[in-house]
């Protein structure tokens, strides 16, 4: 079993599906990257590529789409240039992102389901902190651990994220919302994730608003898969969320 820091990576017959389900085979996935570097380095406007594992990541959730992945890739190094709230100033030693960090948390789940997905948890971390919650500060480290996981850690075929708005007062959520657009346009165009489901937990009715807000920015076959979970337990440990006595890995 592969492991990349705390993140098992998946097994060679998972990898083998994954590479089935979009067309290709790792060798081929090999040379089409090679062609992606080729590609980028003529680009005036992008980066050299520093490294081969985001492209070879992007290149999996594009669905092996050369065209795709050409496309996503020049958004992503274009939306991070237009939108520095979101992804400027990213030093994790920053006081303002160890203080986000100490108070709520976005991590993946370290195992991957059956099927190859990989399961990221948000949730309030420190209920006592919510007063010093900078919903930008949260945004920005989400979207760290999203590019350290598709450049440097993770393998994985779909995403499923789960929310849990325990301890999000009123009065948390109303600065949230005039951000939420922005977040949602930057995570779905600027990110190639293939999202296979998205749960909110503990979901309280004031948040109904905004959850009716965010499905009217999200395209129709993303927002079909949101769903508002009801649970009388969930908890978290041993790389896994627990609901109501079911395991998910």
């Amino acid at each position: 079993m592969a492991t990349s820091k705390t993140i098992v990576l998946p097994e060679p017959d998972q990898l083998k599906k994954i590479f089935q389900d979009i067309g290709t085979t790792e060798e081929k996935i090999d040379v089409e990257v090679k062609t992606l570097v080729e590609w980028m380095r003529k680009q005036p406007h992008l980066p050299n590529p520093d490294d081969e594992r985001r492209i070879r990541m992007f290149l999996i959730m594009c669905k092996n789409s050369l065209e795709r992945t050409k496309e996503s890739l020049d958004q992503y190094y274009t939306i991070k240039s237009m939108v520095p709230e979101f992804f400027s100033d990213r030093d994790p030693t920053s006081p303002s992102l160890v203080r986000s960090m100490g108070i709520s948390i976005f991590i993946p789940l370290p195992k991957l389901t059956p099927e190859g997905h990989r399961i990221s948890l948000s949730r309030l971390r420190d209920p006592s902190g919510i007063d010093n919650y900078e919903f930008l500060d949260y945004v920005k480290v989400n979207f760290m651990s999203i590019d350290i996981r598709l450049s440097k850690l993770d393998m994985f075929k779909k995403e499923t994220f789960i929310f849990d708005l325990k301890h999000f007062s009123l009065s948390l959520l109303t600065t949230v919302v005039p951000h939420v657009k922005k977040f949602i346009y930057c995570a779905t165009t600027a990110y190639p994730l293939r999202i296979h489901q998205v749960h909110i937990v503990n979901m309280p009715t004031y948040a109904q608003s905004m959850v009716n807000m965010v499905l009217g920015i999200l395209k129709k076959k993303i927002a079909s898969r949101v769903s508002a979970i009801s649970v009388r337990r969930l908890s978290y440990g041993s790389g896994m969320v627990n609901i109501d006595g079911f395991d998910i890995p």
